[in-house]
């Protein structure tokens, strides 16, 4: 028969296992942690679809920066980093556009900044000089077309009406010169006949 003392050995022996065996569950533990920290989360899905490529048309230009603003605004975490945005929105430009940016793109370059909005300036700022270009040309067609009017319209119904009445005098004394013309012709003709007649008669 085991001895107090043999149980009490007994006892210690197995909470010295048991407090191995809890160090090693929490070793675990936080070993799957750590794996977890270090494992790549997956990016989220995007929720808004890729606008149109902007062309440059200045009047287009209106209706593309909400929409590139709403995409990095909403997906920017499905996009990337500054670096994948910047290039996102330099991508979603025609290639005529991504010539007018290329300073910014060397400068992001050269500074390791990567700010999308100094793509969205540069081509505010074109965007802006095409709209006050057409708005001249606009203008100064109008002004134009309104001299115009106001030239034709520069008559008041005294003028019509003696325009009116000359053109009618106009028409009748043609038509009374035309009258005697032939008027003329038919005396001419009939006094010839009379000569003919007479020269005949002599004979």
């Amino acid at each position: 028969m085991a001895t107090l003392e043999q149980l009490r050995t007994v006892v210690l022996e197995l909470r010295q296992e048991a407090q191995r065996q809890r160090d090693v569950i929490q070793a675990q533990q936080d070993e799957i942690v750590l794996l977890k920290q270090l494992r790549p989360q997956p990016r989220p899905k995007p929720s808004l679809p890729d606008p149109e490529k902007f062309n440059g048309q200045a009047y287009k230009y209106d209706t593309w920066l909400p929409s590139i603003q709403a995409k990095l605004r909403v997906d920017g975490e499905a996009i990337g980093d500054p670096t994948a945005q910047f290039y996102y929105v330099y991508l979603n430009l025609d290639s005529h556009v991504q010539a007018m940016v290329l300073p910014q793109l060397s400068r992001a370059e050269d500074d390791d900044k990567w700010d999308y909005r100094t793509i969205l300036k540069q081509l505010a700022g074109r965007s802006s000089g095409t709209h006050s270009s057409h708005d001249h040309v606009s203008s100064s067609t109008r002004q134009s077309y309104d001299h115009k009017q106001d030239d034709k319209m520069d008559l008041n119904p005294v003028d019509v009406n003696t325009i009116s009445f000359s053109q009618r005098a106009d028409s009748s004394s043609s038509a009374k010169r035309q009258m005697g013309h032939r008027v003329i012709a038919a005396i001419d003709d009939d006094w010839e006949d009379d000569l003919s007649g007479s020269t005949s008669i002599g004979l």
